[in-house]
């Protein structure tokens, strides 16, 4: 920097900037500025706003702010322009600009240069961007004028994109970070080294030259690595890969075949590959820096395809594992085996194969499995019945049925003019089980029976004149039940006068606001006694909000002082904030709660119902309430969002309902008018 002083007449207006200008992280043109530039939104295109808003913060005294927002402008090329411009705010010029527009200058106009504020490929839709400035007017004075350095921005684009970026400035290094493989900075005039590195690729430095003109420099680093490409047939798809260094003895598993553009560090390596069924593989590879070396690998087979086949429908196993039943079909690794043949209530057997290299299929069989046998012992009335076992006749009784296979079997037992009997008995190896039955006769069979001889009339007794009885309650003759209803309808309508003394009912409750979701729970508890009552409620949404004391932010966005005396603890940059438009970062957080305290009146109390616990009727309460709204600063700062809080006096107002005490209450809230909900609760009245 230089600096000349000499006397002059007059002094020329100039334009410094103070902060050079950047996006404003999860900024929106549409959350902070839409009063003054909603009217561009554009709902039917894919990009809504595809605009950006540069947001210029000025420096200096009143007559210097003033004067700035007459003669400060942007000048973005011949094909773009400004397409909206607002002088709202103290000590703030927002320009709304085409976000296609990524090189933007500032002019203050004659006999003031143009300065570079953005130089990207693009600005981000509906997104901020801000800096500050600080405009000096031309003064008829003598005066000393401070001239600036030249200054002009320098842009790296690198590969890989993750590089890291050097620049030495003032003898001191400077890291400038990188985003999407760009780098970019602002310099004075003159030459500067540099040093970009990165991970697994050789560093590179030099020198650049910062000019009037925008400079700009690509640099792609060469790797330290190479690539490996592996393909294969379909055969052997899945095959194991892994990489021995022959330097270093390090192992990497590569994966499975095939193996496409893998990444390893440049030297000589032992290539393994491993498939079941297939010989191992093995061969030596050199990777190249920056190239790809391809291998083709040839792995011969060593399988053989087989039949094995078992009877009586037994399972086949191997090391335990079920692979089929009856008959299993596959391929084998060249070998010898040991397979099992199971079956329940059998002896598994095993049977050792030696599968041999063979172009055709070998088929081998299994031993079957050994049963395990018992017998059945059969008797009972009457004799010669006829024994079926699992649907199939074995004989007549009384029998023993030998050579029955263990496990559960189905016996019945027939004759002709008896009912069969059916049995599930149950037979243990090498033992006898006994099953005794008694069959009854068919009713068929008894009704060919004689009958017997009805039995001779007694003699008719001469009548008598029948006494006087007491009166017979004819509701005694009807069966209980009907006794009972008879009884609980009369006791209905003995007591259709007496009306319910006290009703209680507990409630859930839930209601949230209409600006804002947010909602909140919590419970109701009231009596009423000959239709009128009383209520309890209390809700929270179980949130704290701390917010910077003595501050608010209005519907506009822009902040307020609460508080004379503490409205200067946010204002972090030495300017007074109050009256300006924080940035955003768009996160919110709310907290709420109300407790109440009301009456209730039941309007169905006059009629005669059968269910004591129906309701219909209307709530109305007052309490204390808070509701609070926040939004985050860019910085972390909580600030209220005064549209949407409320601290006070709460009213509510609702209608209550129960039908055989199942109820519900359905109403509004407000705290001190300024904020409204709605609410629901839903309970149960006793």
């Amino acid at each position: 920097m230089f600096a000349c002083a000499c006397a002059l007449p007059s002094r020329a207006q100039s334009l410094e900037i103070t902060k050079d200008f950047q996006l404003i992280p999860m900024s929106s043109v549409m959350v902070m500025y839409k009063n003054q530039f909603g009217k561009w939104e554009k709902p039917l295109l894919d990009d809504t706003f595809p605009y950006a808003v540069i947001r210029v913060i000025l420096e200096g005294n009143e007559r210097e702010v003033t004067e700035a927002k007459k003669k400060i402008g942007l000048y973005l090329g011949l094909q773009r322009m400004v397409l909206d411009k607002c002088l709202d705010f103290e000590n703030e010029i927002l320009f709304l600009i085409p976000a296609a527009a990524g090189h933007v200058q500032m002019q203050c106009g004659d006999g003031c240069e143009r300065q570079t504020i953005l130089d990207l490929p693009r600005l981000n839709s509906d997104q901020v961007y801000f800096g500050r400035v600080h405009y000096t007017p031309a003064e008829d004075n003598l005066m000393t004028i401070v001239q600036a350095p030249k200054r002009q921005y320098f842009k790296f684009f690198v590969t890989p994109a993750d590089a890291s970026i050097r620049v030495k400035v003032d003898n001191e290094w400077q890291w400038w970070p990188t985003e999407e493989g760009l780098a970019s900075k602002s310099l004075n005039y003159g030459k500067y080294q540099y040093e970009i590195s990165a991970d697994k690729y050789h560093s590179q430095t030099g020198t650049i030259t910062v000019s009037a003109q925008s400079q700009q420099l690509e640099v792609t680093l060469q790797p330290t690595f190479g690539w490996l490409d592996i393909p294969c047939e379909q055969a052997l798809e899945g095959a194991y890969v892994y990489a021995i260094n022959m330097a270093t003895s390090s192992s990497v598993r590569l994966g499975q075949l095939p193996v496409v553009k893998k990444e390893l560090d440049a030297g000589t390596y032992r290539i393994e590959i491993q498939k079941e069924k297939y010989s191992d593989y093995s061969t030596t590879v050199t990777i190249t820096e920056n190239e790809t070396a391809t291998l083709v690998p040839e792995m011969a087979s060593n399988f053989a395809y087989v039949t094995l086949k078992v009877d009586n429908g037994a399972h086949i196993y191997l090391d335990n594992q079920l692979l089929a039943k009856g008959t299993w079909i596959s391929t084998l690794e060249y070998g010898t085996y040991d397979f099992e043949a199971r079956k329940d209530h059998h002896y598994s057997t095993y049977t050792k194969i030696e599968v041999k290299p063979s172009n055709e299929m070998q088929t081998f069989t299994l031993n079957p499995p050994i049963p395990m046998m018992g017998a059945l012992a059969v008797e009972g009335t009457p004799a010669m019945a006829s024994i079926y076992v699992d649907d199939k006749l074995v004989g007549k009784t009384p029998m023993i049925v030998s050579q029955l296979l263990a496990g559960e079997h189905k016996v019945r037992i027939e004759k002709e003019g008896y009912k069969d009997k059916t049995m599930d008995v149950v037979i243990e190896e090498n033992k006898e089980q006994l099953m005794e039955y008694e069959l009854t006769k068919n009713a068929t069979a008894s009704a060919a029976k004689p009958t017997a001889k009805p039995t001779p009339k007694p003699a008719v007794k001469p009548i008598t004149k029948p006494t006087a009885k007491p009166a017979i309650d004819l509701r005694k003759t009807l069966p209980v039940p009907m006794q009972e209803s008879i009884a609980k309808a009369t006791k209905d309508n003995s007591n259709t006068s007496v009306k319910p003394k006290r009703k209680t009912f507990v409630l859930a409750n839930a209601a949230t606001p209409f600006k804002s979701q947010l909602w909140g729970v919590g419970l109701v508890f009231g009596q009423m006694y000959n239709g009128y009552g009383w209520y309890v409620k209390g809700r929270s949404n179980f949130q704290g909000l701390k917010t910077l004391s003595g501050v608010q932010c209005g519907e506009d966005f822009t902040l307020s002082a609460t508080d004379e005396s503490t409205y200067l603890d946010y204002n972090q940059d030495g300017v007074n904030d109050i009256g300006i438009t924080p940035f955003l970062s768009g996160n919110t957080k709310a907290s709420a709660w109300l407790v109440s305290l009301g009456c209730s009146m039941d309007f169905l109390t006059k009629k005669v119902l059968r269910n004591k616990n129906s309701a219909m009727g209307l709530y109305v309460g007052l309490g204390y309430g808070v509701s609070r709204y926040g939004l985050q600063t860019a910085d972390g700062t909580w600030i209220e969002y005064a549209p949407w809080s409320a601290m006070g006096v709460s009213a509510d107002v609702g209608l209550i309902g129960s039908i055989g005490g199942f109820t519900m209450a359905a109403g509004l809230t407000t705290i001190n008018f300024k904020t409204v909900e709605a609410e629901l609760s839903i309970g149960w009245m006793f």
